[in-house]
């Protein structure tokens, strides 16, 4: 709208502009309708909703990648004088058919992670019941949802299996997609 006065001798024109702004932002909430509320109280006075867009932070692909880096970087059992990370474990657990593999598979299922290797899929415990897991993540941002931010990277399915005898829930990857990529990144020990 666009309007004209004379004041002191001049044309002064006022102009009223609508504008539409994208803020994105996190907001830190137990659920989706407290997230909703949290969002409407932080608009300024008169500005106007035009929609919310609330998504499990814990859903995307980004949060997932980081998440499985942050695991198998993670140092676990050593092998002799040689310093392991868990991405090491799975590199020998993929490795030929034989007793190291067998070896190695059983070493990551204390941890609770296991290698399907006829089925190409690394296996990931989704519970607190194994220990190894619940204190890695408990610091960090995935504690308690680290099988949520797992379960959003690409052919990740979801079922129940047992890690060294404990049984959990889990999540399968595909050692072909996201756990190819990151394992790439992690230098083998010399």
């Amino acid at each position: 709208m666009t309007s004209h006065a004379d004041i002191d001798g001049l044309r002064h024109y006022r102009a009223t502009v609508t504008e539409t702004v994208c803020r994105q932002y996190t907001i830190p909430a137990s659920n989706r309708d407290e997230a909703l509320r949290m969002a409407r109280r932080s608009l300024r006075p008169g500005q106007k909703l035009e929609g919310i867009d609330v998504t499990d932070g814990y859903c995307s692909i980004e949060t997932g990648m980081d998440c499985l880096a942050h695991l198998l970087a993670r140092p676990y059992f050593s092998d002799g004088d040689r310093p392991c990370r868990v991405a090491d474990w799975i590199r020998t657990a993929l490795g030929e058919v034989g007793a190291d593999q067998k070896a190695a598979n059983r070493q990551l299922a204390y941890g609770g992670l296991r290698i399907r290797p006829e089925e190409g899929m690394l296996c990931i415990a989704s519970g607190r019941s194994v220990a190894f897991l619940a204190q890695h993540f408990e610091t960090t941002p995935w504690a308690d949802r680290w099988a949520d931010a797992l379960a959003a990277l690409p052919g990740a399915t979801r079922t129940n299996m047992t890690f060294a005898r404990v049984a959990s829930r889990a999540v399968l990857l595909p050692v072909t997609g996201a756990v190819a990529q990151v394992i790439e990144t992690i230098p083998s020990p010399a």
